[in-house]
């Protein structure tokens, strides 16, 4: 099945889906409100938080109150209140919905009749769990009624525990919009390959190569002399220590072959646009095991978003 069979021949007319909502830098403090969806980024993952007071700022952080779901063996509880401070470097996100269910203060109230009730042990009581109740579907939850994580949807798809045609189903249920429909579908569908020497490397190819024990995809920015090869990938200073997007060259060996993967079928961007969305994301810090690693990095260089 080709790349394009898992596309409609007409858009399901959606404007926005539960997964399509802006995740807009914090660099003021103004841009932290009560009511609103943070996000804290971490390599691991992302913490998802809803602010319920705002106190002091300086040109740093913001100090708030925050409601968040994170499970304690020591009392059982998955919801807490606590005090945070919010970067103002853009290392935090507020996640903006286009169409929110609710007001700020109905957000707050909210998240604290859902605290109070797990402190008392009602009914209510929210209990963790990482892939169907974790932070994230608890602020989609106080936001919009319905608990959502892109992140699990990200892990499922990423790592094929959802394949091409359930996303299908969900994009024809009108679960997913078109944009996001065709992002993740980008992630699923698998690119033949094939082995080739490194002289046989053209510039702006997409490779795999034993990089720290581990097959590694990278662009091709550069094919120089000797079977060297200017790429541009997610590096890493050890093995669990990832660092940024580089440009590095690395020289192989005359019998060494390399993974090329062969978009046939498939529209992309030629060799120089290929080249300058690579540079345009060299010094990037925003690796992330589920969403935005080496492999994600290099088929959006390289695939362009589907035209429906």
């Amino acid at each position: 099945m080709s790349y394009y069979d898992y596309f409609p021949i007409e858009k399901n007319k959606i404007d926005s889906c539960k997964s399509c909502v802006r995740q807009i830098p914090i660099e003021k403090s103004k841009q932290v409100r009560v009511g609103d969806h943070i996000i804290l980024r971490s390599v691991q993952c992302d913490h998802h938080l809803i602010i319920v007071e705002k106190h002091n700022s300086n040109s740093h952080c913001v100090q708030v109150t925050a409601i968040h779901s994170y499970p304690d063996s020591k009392n059982l509880k998955s919801l807490h209140r606590e005090t945070k401070k919010i970067p103002l470097d853009g290392s935090a996100l507020v996640v903006s919905y286009r169409f929110p269910m609710f007001s700020r203060d109905e957000i707050v109230r909210r998240a604290e009749k859902r605290l109070t009730n797990n402190d008392t042990g009602s009914n209510e009581i929210y209990e963790y769990n990482l892939a169907t109740s974790n932070c994230e579907h608890f602020a989609t939850w106080c936001v919009t009624n319905r608990y959502f994580s892109f992140q699990v949807l990200q892990f499922n798809t990423s790592f094929g525990f959802l394949h091409a045609p359930a996303l299908k189903i969900m994009h024809n249920n009108r679960e997913l919009c078109d944009s996001c429909y065709g992002g993740l579908l980008q992630t699923v569908l698998s690119v033949p390959w094939k082995h080739v020497r490194p002289k046989d490397v053209n510039k702006g190819d997409i490779v795999s190569y034993f990089y720290y024990m581990l097959w590694h995809d990278a662009v091709v920015m550069e094919v120089k002399s000797d079977n060297k090869l200017v790429l541009a990938h997610y590096g890493v200073g050890s093995l669990f220590h990832f660092k940024k997007i580089i440009k590095q060259t690395v020289r192989f060996k005359d019998h060494e072959y390399l993974t090329v993967y062969k978009y046939d079928g498939w529209n992309v961007y030629s060799p120089a646009e290929v080249v300058e969305r690579a540079e345009s994301r060299l010094g990037e810090e925003k690796w992330s095991l589920t969403s935005n690693r080496s492999s994600h990095f290099a088929k959006w260089c390289k695939v362009k978003m589907a035209e429906f």
